[in-house]
């Protein structure tokens, strides 16, 4: 009984003390509203360099707070927002350990003004800079880094907010753009928000966006469209970043948001219907896919990240799954996997889903059968050299029955190839026996023929147009050095790069290059004997000199046929750089010392294949006398003579 009376007193006790908590927070709220102003005031100035100014700040009843007239600016800078009143319903109970927690949210009159200038420095950077830096969670620790950022993004969302004539001005040295959007509502996980306007100089464009979002789960579902029946143009996208983006409609959904301390799954869509992308990088024409979605499964852990297997792109009817895994063992070594699947489709289906203004000598192919494809790779960033690379592309009773745009075949017979030198035209020509220059393949010397062979492409007779090996030494060398350093072209692929495709280095023409080169190989549309004289007869030797025929004349004044072991071997060297091959000798028209080490490699290898004997091995000397019009290319002592 004694016990049961204590324990009333002391529940007595702790509500008195927690009303006189209430009563004095509603006596004192105001001076509390105050202070915490004065503090954040007082932390935007000390670490970001900013000034916030709020006319006037006040409660009304328990948690209603109202302010007027905010200004937020750096203190070098541009105003970055303006406010003409706020309304709001705290939490009393986070208010009341120092938290700020909106319940309800009404804002009038707001204004954003994004600023770049022409000679540098903007209104807004100084924000990011201290978010970044303020990440509490270790670095690597994906999971958590991404759960902090979910929590600061979502515990700041009220549960209902509305808008009213609300307005963004972007400007970026002289163009810019300003979105206006008129009334925005969130309520009951509801979000609306019609007849959005986005200003872009004379063109006005208006959007409707809709969605959903439940704070609680971390989840949430936004579509974005055109308020009439045209596209959406984000011109801006393409001014300021080169990308032309279009679509009718433009849909992100967060389905699944799991998280724990070491692993947090996000589970979602990204949909476009009637999509027009276009971007230097990817393609130089307008590219247009009718569907497009992207189902996507994100695992993050302490040291890793990964995009799961269950992951599925869709192109029209192409569906491809996607597998990455980036995984952080520690600051010296990083892992990297990639897959990519394609199940089996039918031919048809294929070509008629590949994106128009990408695959255009590809798209509308006619075919028969079906077939599938895979990818796998994997490096270790402190053994690159083991990299492994497997890509295949297997194929079920196919068959082309109709070309597309471009007739695949037609290298196995005569045809008009034209070249370009720095991705102009300069020159057309018959590859056949109607030019006086073509030189049949039985024609042209075996040294020259196995020279080029062993320098460019050492198993084109024996590979299906791909060299998987020499791709991934490639991709290790890329990667030891920071840069692109080192081509993984095989002969068929840069026939199939010069003869039916763009000079645009773009990932579309690499896709659909090794597209093509698959379909030649695999379908066996030309030989490799004509692949290998039509290879010989197209490229550049020489500034302006295209073809065997050409350069044997230009270098040696002689045929093809009567090349000899030094001229084959110099032929071959300078295939990469033909335009500058007078840098190879010296001023008395002698090869330079740093050239010979190619020559006796090459002679090795060639002695190796029994191409030449082991006398004409030992005997060889690399002397490459000029004696046609190359002569007068090279440089002599005092450089060339002044006009």
């Amino acid at each position: 009984m004694a016990i049961k009376r204590k324990f009333k007193w002391v529940l007595i006790i702790f509500s008195s003390l927690f009303i006189l908590l209430i009563l004095s927070f509603f006596l004192l709220r105001n001076n509390i509203l105050q202070s915490k102003i004065s503090s954040i005031q007082e932390r935007l100035k000390k670490e970001y360099h900013a000034d916030l100014f709020i006319e006037g700040a006040k409660f009304s009843g328990l948690n209603n707070v109202s302010f007027k007239h905010i200004i937020f600016k750096p203190e070098a800078g541009d105003t970055l927002l303006k406010i003409d009143s706020i309304g709001s319903s705290l939490n009393l109970f986070k208010l009341l350990f120092g938290k700020i927690k909106l319940n309800h949210l009404f804002l009038k009159d707001a204004e954003i003004n994004l600023i770049k200038k022409t000679k540098g420095g903007n209104n807004f950077s100084f924000l990011f800079k201290k978010e970044k830096d303020s990440l509490k969670t270790d670095e690597r620790n994906y999971s958590n880094r991404i759960n902090e950022l979910a929590d600061r993004f979502y515990d700041k969302i009220p549960a209902s907010f509305k808008l009213k004539n609300f307005k963004m001005k972007v400007r970026r040295e002289s163009d810019g753009f300003n979105l206006s959007i008129p009334d925005l509502n969130f309520s009951n996980d509801s979000l609306n928000a019609d007849s959005i306007l986005i200003i872009e100089g004379k063109k006005n464009l208006y959007l409707n966006l809709k969605g959903s979002l439940n704070t609680d789960k971390r989840t949430g579902s936004f579509t974005l469209n055109s308020s009439d029946s045209k596209k959406t143009h984000l011109d801006f996208l393409e001014k300021w970043k080169h990308l032309k983006l279009a679509f009718h409609s433009l849909n992100l959904s967060i389905k699944q948001f799991d998280n724990s301390s070491d692993n947090t799954i996000i589970i979602g869509n990204l949909r476009a219907d009637s999509l027009l992308i276009n971007h230097p990088k990817l393609t130089t024409t307008d590219a247009f896919i009718k569907n497009f979605s992207f189902d996507f499964k994100i695992n993050a852990g302490k040291n890793n990240i990964a995009l799961d297997s269950s992951s599925a792109i869709t192109l029209n009817k192409i569906i491809l799954n996607p597998y990455l895994n980036y995984i952080h063992k520690s600051n010296k070594e990083k892992e990297y996997f990639l897959k990519l699947n394609m199940p089996s489709i039918i031919a048809n289906d294929f070509f008629s889903s590949l994106p128009d203004g990408i695959f255009d000598a590809t798209n509308q192919i006619k075919a028969n059968g079906s077939f599938s494809y895979h990818l796998d790779f994997y490096m270790n960033s402190k053994q690159p050299d083991s990299l492994k690379f497997h890509s295949s592309l297997k194929s079920n009773n196919f068959k082309i029955n109709q070309f597309g745009k471009a007739n695949l075949a037609k290298m196995s017979g005569p045809f008009e190839y034209t070249a370009y030198s720095y991705g102009m035209p300069v020159q057309s020509f018959i590859v056949g026996p109607e030019n006086p220059s073509f030189t049949p393949i039985n024609d042209i010397s075996p040294y020259l023929k196995n020279a080029v062979l062993s320098s460019e492409d050492g198993i084109f007779y024996f590979d299906n147009g791909f060299n998987e090996e020499m791709f991934a030494k490639a991709i290790a060398d890329d990667y030891k050095t920071g840069k692109f350093t080192r081509g993984a072209s095989t002969i068929t692929m840069q026939l199939v790069k010069n003869v039916y495709l763009s000079k645009n280095k773009t990932v579309g023409r690499k896709v659909e290059e090794a597209l093509i080169v698959w379909l030649i190989e695999n379908n066996h549309l030309c030989s490799k004997d004509r692949m290998f004289e039509v290879y010989l007869n197209i490229i550049e030797w020489g500034p302006g000199i295209y073809g065997i025929g050409e350069a044997s004349q230009f270098y040696f004044n002689v045929k093809p046929s009567k090349l000899n072991l030094s001229e084959s071997i110099f032929l071959a060297s300078i295939i990469p750089s033909p335009k500058w091959f007078q840098y190879d000798f010296e001023e008395n028209g002698k090869l330079k010392e740093d050239r010979l080490g190619f020559f006796k490699m090459m002679s090795g290898i060639l002695y190796k294949k029994g191409i030449i004997t082991e006398e004409m091995y030992n005997d060889f000397k690399p002397e490459v006398k000029l004696k046609g019009k190359a002569k007068s290319f090279i440089i002599p002592k005092g450089g060339l003579p002044k006009n």
